[in-house]
This record gives C-alpha cells, sequence and structure tokens, in this order.
C-alpha cells in the first residue's frame, strides 16, 4: 500500500486544457534555461508563467515579486523531472535568507539531518538511497542553493510509521491532540470525492472509490503534516513538494491560516496552447520541457507486476 501512495505522488500531473476560445494575451518573454529534459523544446508556453489570478502571463521578476509577499511560498514539482528542480533551486536563491526555513515533502520528520551542512551530508544522513524517491542528483541543486543563501532545512512528511497507522485505521484513528498539533482542516464532501477519483485515475482505473479512501485519508495527513511543520518552523518559509499537495484548495494550504503563495511547475504538452485552465491548482504555473510521452498507466502496470513476481 506505501508504495501505491508513492507511485500515486509521483505520477505525472493531468495536462493543462486550452481554453475553448483562445483569447488574445499578451505573452511575456520565456525565462532562460538550458532545458534537461528532451521533448517541448519548440512548445510557445515552454519557459514562461503562468498568473491565475491576473490571467495573464508575467515575468520572472515579476512572480519573485508577488512571492517575497506572502508568508509561505509552495513550490510544487514532478518529482523526476531534472528541470523542476533547476527552476526550485533558482526561485530558493532569489527568496531564502539566513534563517529562511526550507521545508521537504522527501524528508521525514524522524530524518535526522539538523546537523547536515551539504547536500552529501544530508543526502546520507536521511539514507536518501534508501528512502525510493528519485536520483539524488536531481535534488542536489534545491539542497545546495537552501545551505548556499543560509537556510534551513526542515524535514516535513509524516513518518513511515504515521502513514501507515492512518492507511489502516483512517484518521479517526488520530486523537484530539494529534488532531489539534496537527492543524487537520477536513475536506468538503466535494473536495473528498475529487481527490478520491483523482487517486484511482493515477492508479489508472485498477482500484475502487473504497480502496481509495484510505489512500485520501493518508494524503490529508501528509498536507495537514506539513501545514503543521511550517507553522512549527515560522514564517517567512518555503516548502517543496509534489503539485498535488501544493494545491491552494486542497492541499497544505487548506490547513494554514496563512499567505501562501503557489508555484507549480509543469510540462508542456502538444497540443496544449492557447490560455492555460489552472482549475484551483496553483496561484502561477512554471512551464517546462517534458521528460517523456510515456503513457504512466503503461509503467505503473509493469510496477504492479514486478512487485507480483516471486
Amino acid at each position: 500500500m506505501l508504495l501505491l501512495l508513492v507511485l500515486a505522488c509521483q505520477r505525472s500531473a493531468p495536462p493543462v486544457p486550452a481554453a475553448e476560445a483562445p483569447v488574445a494575451v499578451e505573452v511575456a518573454a520565456p525565462s532562460p534555461v538550458e532545458w534537461q529534459a528532451p521533448l517541448g523544446h519548440e512548445h510557445p508556453w515552454i519557459g514562461r508563467i503562468w498568473s491565475a489570478d491576473d490571467q495573464a502571463w508575467i515575468q520572472e521578476e515579476a512572480l519573485l515579486g508577488a512571492l517575497r509577499r506572502a508568508d509561505v511560498v509552495l513550490l510544487g514539482e514532478k518529482h523526476d523531472n531534472p528541470d523542476h528542480h533547476v527552476l526550485q533551486a533558482r526561485v530558493i536563491g532569489a527568496l531564502v535568507q539566513p534563517g529562511t526555513p526550507v521545508l521537504f515533502e522527501q524528508l521525514d520528520l524522524d530524518d535526522r539531518v539538523a546537523g547536515a551542512r551539504s547536500p552529501a551530508e544530508l543526502a546520507e544522513a536521511a539514507r536518501w538511497a534508501e528512502s525510493g524517491w528519485p536520483d539524488f542528483a536531481l535534488y542536489e541543486p534545491v539542497f545546495a542553493a537552501v545551505y548556499e543563501g543560509g537556510g534551513v532545512v526542515v524535514p516535513a512528511h509524516p513518518t513511515r510509521a504515521q502513514v501507515q497507522a492512518v492507511t489502516s485505521g483512517g484518521l479517526e484513528s488520530l486523537s484530539g491532540a494529534d488532531r489539534d498539533r496537527l492543524r487537520l482542516a477536513p475536506l468538503s464532501d466535494a473536495q473528498h470525492a475529487t481527490l478520491e477519483q483523482e487517486i484511482v485515475d493515477a492508479h489508472c482505473g485498477m482500484i475502487d472509490a473504497e480502496s481509495a479512501w484510505p489512500m485520501v485519508d493518508a494524503q490529508v495527513l501528509k498536507d495537514a503534516t506539513m501545514a503543521s511543520a511550517i507553522a512549527e518552523a515560522g514564517t517567512p518559509a518555503i516548502l517543496v513538494a509534489g503539485g498535488g499537495h501544493t494545491r491552494p484548495d486542497r492541499g497544505v494550504p487548506h490547513h494554514l491560516d496563512l499567505d501562501t503563495a503557489t508555484v507549480l511547475f509543469r510540462e508542456v504538452r502538444d497540443g496544449l496552447t492557447g490560455i492555460p485552465t489552472v482549475d484551483g491548482e496553483a496561484d502561477y504555473v512554471w512551464f517546462t520541457a517534458r521528460l517523456d510521452d510515456e503513457d504512466p498507466c503503461d509503467r505503473f502496470r509493469e510496477q504492479l507486476e514486478e512487485m507480483r513476481r516471486p
């Protein structure tokens, strides 16, 4: 079950649909990036930043100015895209000050990384090679930007034992004290149903709604735990996490009574042009090159087969 949760977290986000009736919008120049992902380099959105509130393309400096005014900046990623981490490092390098807490979904609360003073020391302290996250080389520039700016790396993800407990017993198994500490804000019926369906879709229809229910509880636990870690760390703060966790509508910001700004790094998709539709997923979308055109459901089925082999 834990592996399925990780796979769901790492699955590619659904493509951003284009508006049915394209409207002429002045297009800001793309930010210069040496793309590492191989696909989509000719796409008209690549390198550009879309502001959901303004319904406009904006320059990188305008984005950074808006982020500096927020209590919490959330940087939503596709975990295995190297360009997302390059851009995260760029944003962190522009925002972080000595003592700024930078929190990571990729680090569990029981990871003893406080004594680390470099990415290499952190990777060793967190036993990254055994963690199940993508190769540390992808995340090294992000951690390097934190250390170089004098920021503080803070684990934000619940422990494996906590996730397993909630997956088995539901959120109802949490004590009242744990609920208060986690700043747990329940999802509405509509939010719960939408997340449930997304989890079913993320598992390529190979699970039903009943099987997805514990995963919804685990997702809420993770979001509330990250929100609690932010509140304890103090602001201004930065969170690095998967795009599903950084959603303003039902992710980590849902559990925070703070001014937040979410940047979602999203791969461009062929055939999707015009005006992006963000649909509550972020305040800003920074479009990047695409890693591959592989169907994630094909990959998921292969992984399930590997798990079943004796």
